[in-house]
């Protein structure tokens, strides 16, 4: 497995402020999810050609395969901080590496209050059709390639009140990404790893799975045959 095939050290800057609006109003997941149930199978693709705001909410039962399938290949890959004093919205899937989970613990227990999350992890199918989305014309917003965004790190969080938390965050190893996009902050203390291949794999290892007959290489690697599949495949998961 290539351990450098889906690399983020060179992220593309995305306006998370504005992106993860979309994703975080409750009315519209609950509305995305009901549609899901209602409309049968649809393809990660047909799914971007039919949406009309941009929301990666429909995927939220593919993007819970991709997490366990992560975490059955690396043991606690990504660990929920679900359990921290924090208050999310309904389009964050609340994943952190360990040792960003802990500093992210610190901080809240120094600064004694509640932290209000608006994005965390993100599959690389969120992030696919994040990107073909804004490839189609239908978004002026930039959207990073897979592998090209610092929430497929499990290293990133974007948050509210960011001047209030910063000195605290920054305390526990967390680093403000800027005015470029003055939500974000990315943990870079100890105890970090690259988990780009290993969601490659994650993706890989369903497809083959779910998919005897069209079996693709468990490479680890994001190639065009991969991303062909994961176009291809059900947005309610497999």
């Amino acid at each position: 497995m290539n351990k450098n095939s889906l690399s983020v050290t060179t992220p593309t800057i995305e306006p998370c402020h504005r992106i993860n609006q979309i994703d975080n109003d409750p009315a519209k997941l609950r509305l995305r999810e009901e549609v899901g149930t209602r409309g049968g199978t649809m393809t990660l693709q047909e799914a971007v050609e039919n949406s009309t705001d941009g929301s990666t909410a429909l995927l939220r039962q593919f993007d819970k395969q991709l997490i366990d399938e992560m975490n059955k290949i690396e043991a606690n890959c990504l660990v929920s901080f679900a359990d921290l004093n924090v208050n999310m919205g309904g389009g964050v899937h609340p994943f952190l590496q360990l040792s960003a989970k802990e500093a992210l613990a610190g901080a809240i227990a120094d600064r004694a209050q509640q932290l209000f999350v608006n994005s965390a992890y993100r599959t690389i199918a969120q992030q696919l059709f994040l990107y073909n989305y804004a490839q189609s014309g239908k978004s002026e917003l930039p959207a990073a390639r897979p592998g090209q965004s610092n929430h497929q790190s499990g290293l990133a969080i974007d948050i509210e009140d960011a001047e209030g938390w910063e000195s605290d965050l920054e305390a526990h190893g967390w680093r403000w990404l800027g005015n470029s996009d003055p939500v974000h902050f990315d943990f870079v203390g100890d105890g970090i790893r690259d988990i780009g291949a290993t969601a490659v794999l994650a993706f890989q290892r369903l497809w083959n799975r779910h998919n005897p007959n069209e079996k693709i290489d468990e490479d680890g690697d994001f190639g065009p045959v991969t991303e062909e599949k994961l176009s291809k495949s059900p947005i309610e998961g497999f």
